[in-house]
C-alpha cells in the first residue's frame, strides 16, 4: 500500500519535470514541497522497519545523538552570570531549533552539507548569530522605523562536518550569541568600532567573573582583525584565492607566507616600522583600517584588561567568507593548549536579507558549553 503511493506521487513527480536520470532529478527546478511528500513516505515506511533494539543501537553509535559532558546546573550558573553582565539595551530571547533551509548557505557562503536540512524546508540551527539576524530582520519588516535592534540568546547549534578534536569540540554545543543593528550613514562611520568594543568588553568582563569564581582561566588573548585589510592583501599580491579559501581552517597556514615569510602576522601596534613595512606591500589605502582598530578599540581596553594580551592580526582569513570589516578573536591559552572562546565581527547579513545597504549588524558568539567543558572546576 505505502509503496503504490510512494510510486504514485515519484511518477507524477517524473512526468511532471521530465526526469530521466538521476543528474536530471539533481539539477532539476523541483519546489521542495513536491518532493518533501515522497520523501516523508520513504521515511515512513523505514521507521515501520526499525526495532526497538536498533533504536538502542543507533543511539549508541551515531556521534549527533551523544549527551553533553556538561550538567544543566553548570549551565543554569553560567547564564545567570551571563544575564547579571549583560549590557541593559540587550534583550534575551528564546529562539527556535530550527530556520529556513539554506538559511546559511545562502547569506553567509556555508557548505549546506556541514548543515541538518530537512525534507519540511527548514534546517536545525548550526548558528545562533544568522538565527538573531533572522529575527533582527524579522523585526525591521515589521517596523521598518527601527533603527536600533539589540539581541542576545543561548542556543544549542548543530554542525554536520567533523568536529576537531584539539579544541574539544562536538557535533552539537552551547553557545551564546549576540547582535546590534544600526542603519549606517556619514555622520557614524566609526559606530562598528563602538559596537565590536561593547560585545568585546561584555566577554572580557565575563571571563573576568569567571576567573575570579575559580574557573581555569590562564592566558586571554584578543586577536583584532578587519577582512577588509585581508581582501587589500589578497588583491595587490595576486594571490590564489582557493588556496586561502582551501585553508580557513588550517591554523597552520598563515597567509603573509605566500609573500614574505619575515614578515610578522600578529603584532602588538601600528608603529612607526610596521607602517613602513606596510606600505612597501602596497598596503598603505588599507593601513588606516588597522589603526582603527588600535585607537578604537586595542588602547582603551589594554588600559582596562592590562593582564589580557592584545594583538592585531593582519593575516586572519578565517571567517572572510562571512565578515566584511573589523572581527575579533578570543581565546585562552595554558600550557601550549588553545581553547576557542569569542569571535565576533561586521557582516552583510542584514543588509542582504533586507536588500538595504544602509542596514549594518555586528554579531558575535561565546562558546559557554566550551568554557564549561574545558575550563571549570565547578
Amino acid at each position: 500500500m505505502q509503496s503504490n503511493k510512494i510510486s504514485k506521487l515519484a511518477k507524477k513527480l517524473i512526468e511532471k519535470h521530465k526526469i530521466n536520470s538521476v543528474e536530471k532529478l539533481i539539477s532539476a527546478n523541483i519546489k521542495m514541497s513536491d518532493i518533501q511528500w515522497i520523501v516523508i513516505e520513504i521515511y515512513k515506511n523505514m521507521s515501520r522497519r526499525i526495532t526497538p533494539p536498533m533504536l538502542i543501537k543507533q543511539y549508541n553509535r551515531n556521534r549527533f545523538l551523544k549527551s553533553s559532558s556538561v550538567t544543566p546546573q553548570q549551565f543554569v550558573n553560567l547564564e545567570l552570570d551571563i544575564y547579571k553582565l549583560l549590557p541593559k539595551n540587550y534583550i534575551p530571547i528564546e529562539l527556535s531549533p530550527v530556520m529556513p533551509i539554506g538559511s546559511n548557505a545562502v547569506v553567509a557562503n556555508i557548505n549546506q552539507g556541514n548543515v541538518l536540512s530537512t525534507v519540511r524546508n527548514i534546517e536545525v540551527t548550526a548558528d545562533t548569530t544568522m538565527a538573531l539576524t533572522l529575527e533582527a530582520a524579522s523585526q525591521i519588516l515589521a517596523n521598518k522605523k527601527i533603527e536600533k535592534i539589540c539581541l542576545c540568546a543561548n542556543q544549542r547549534c548543530l554542525r554536520l562536518q567533523e568536529s576537531s578534536d584539539n579544541y574539544g569540540f562536538t557535533p552539537h554545543f552551547k553557545i551564546f550569541a549576540m547582535c546590534s543593528t544600526w542603519i549606517k550613514n556619514n555622520k557614524n562611520n566609526n559606530l562598528v568600532y563602538y559596537e565590536l568594543k561593547k560585545q568585546l568588553n561584555f566577554y572580557l568582563k565575563l571571563l573576568k567573573h569567571c576567573k575570579n569564581k575559580g574557573y581555569k582561566i590562564n592566558k586571554i588573548t584578543v586577536e583584532l582583525s578587519d577582512t577588509n585589510f585581508i581582501e587589500e592583501l589578497i588583491r595587490v599580491n595576486d594571490l590564489d584565492r582557493e588556496i586561502i579559501y582551501k585553508n580557513t581552517n588550517n591554523d597552520s597556514f598563515k597567509i603573509f607566507d605566500l609573500i614574505d615569510k619575515n614578515t610578522k602576522q600578529k603584532i602588538s601596534s601600528i608603529n612607526k616600522n610596521n607602517e613602513l613595512i606596510l606600505k612597501k606591500m602596497n598596503l598603505k589605502n588599507v593601513i588606516k583600517n588597522l589603526k582603527n582598530l588600535e585607537n578604537n578599540i586595542l588602547n582603551k581596553l589594554k588600559k582596562d584588561y592590562p593582564e589580557i594580551n592584545f594583538v592585531i592580526d593582519m593575516g586572519r582569513i578565517e571567517g572572510i567568507f562571512y565578515y566584511n570589516g573589523p572581527c575579533f578573536k578570543v581565546y585562552n591559552e595554558k600550557n601550549g593548549e588553545i581553547t576557542p572562546l569569542a569571535d565576533g565581527g561586521v557582516s552583510n547579513w542584514l543588509s542582504t536579507l533586507l536588500s538595504d545597504n544602509k542596514r549594518q549588524i555586528f554579531t558575535s558568539g561565546f562558546g559557554t558549553e566550551l568554557l564549561l567543558k574545558k575550563l571549570s572546576n565547578l
